[in-house]
C-alpha cells in the first residue's frame, strides 16, 4: 500500500460503512494492508487501532519480503 496508517483507517471506515449500509458485514470481511515487512506492518496497525478502525478488519496481512535495488 501506498498510504499511511491514518489515511489507511480513513479508507477502512468509508468501505466499512459501505459494508454496513448494503448489508454484507457477516459475509465480507476487510483485509488489510499488505505492507513492506513485518515493521511497516506494525505502525501501520497501531495508527489504525489509534484512529479507531481495528475492529472493522477481518485480519490483517503482510508479507516479510520487500523490493531490495541492485548494489551494481
Amino acid at each position: 500500500m501506498n498510504s499511511n496508517g491514518a489515511q489507511t483507517a480513513d479508507f477502512i471506515k468509508v468501505l466499512y460503512a459501505t459494508l454496513q449500509a448494503a448489508n454484507l458485514t457477516s459475509q465480507v470481511g476487510i483485509g488489510c494492508c499488505e505492507s513492506e515487512g513485518w515493521g511497516n506492518q506494525v505502525n501501520m496497525l497501531n495508527a489504525i487501532k489509534s484512529a479507531g478502525a481495528e475492529s472493522m478488519l477481518a485480519m490483517v496481512t503482510s508479507h516479510t519480503y520487500g523490493m531490495h535495488k541492485n548494489p551494481l
